[in-house]
């Protein structure tokens, strides 16, 4: 085996790591985008002297936002039971992924009624919710794929062999 072959297989083991562990590298991205950028925005720049709350004010602003603590449970338990090697342990996954999306939009539903009492304002979603948002459906096409035991390096392979 040549030296082009060698990088070739070791590229593909680092990148079948990457897609088995999919779901994980997701919770963690999620997490992440609690803590930095603006995560739920409001229209009209309401903060302005350009204070934009990030996501951990929300999580930890319970007086208001009665179900934002589920925006880091969510992802921190999906990040746990990666490593429960179980086969029931798969719809729990999938439904952790799942709920943390809805509460994403429970959160900015939340937040819009908060406001549009106000000024009549309303939420939009900031930069670090995008991500927030990408990232969970990504863990959510990952979970549900374990979940109907649907091998994504398979497939990956069969779409990038193309």
């Amino acid at each position: 085996m040549d030296e082009k072959q060698r990088s070739i297989k070791k590229i593909n083991g680092k990148e079948n790591w990457f897609i088995t562990h999919l779901a994980g590298i997701m919770a963690i991205i999620m997490i992440a985008s609690l803590c930095f950028g603006p995560f739920i925005d409001i229209k009209n720049n309401i903060f302005s002297d350009g204070n934009v709350p990030i996501g951990l004010a929300f999580v930890f602003d319970n007086r208001e936002f009665k179900a934002a603590w589920l925006l880091l449970a969510c992802p921190l338990i999906l990040l746990i039971v990666g490593f429960i090697k179980k086969p029931s342990i798969k719809v729990v996954r999938l439904i952790l992924a799942i709920v943390s999306l809805i509460i994403f939009f429970v959160t900015k539903s939340e937040v819009s009624a908060e406001f549009a009492d106000d000024i009549a304002l309303s939420a939009i979603i900031g930069s670090s919710g995008m991500i927030y948002i990408v990232a969970n459906i990504v863990s959510i096409v990952a979970t549900g794929a374990a979940y109907r035991n649907i091998d994504l390096v398979k497939v990956f392979s069969h779409v990038t062999s193309k």
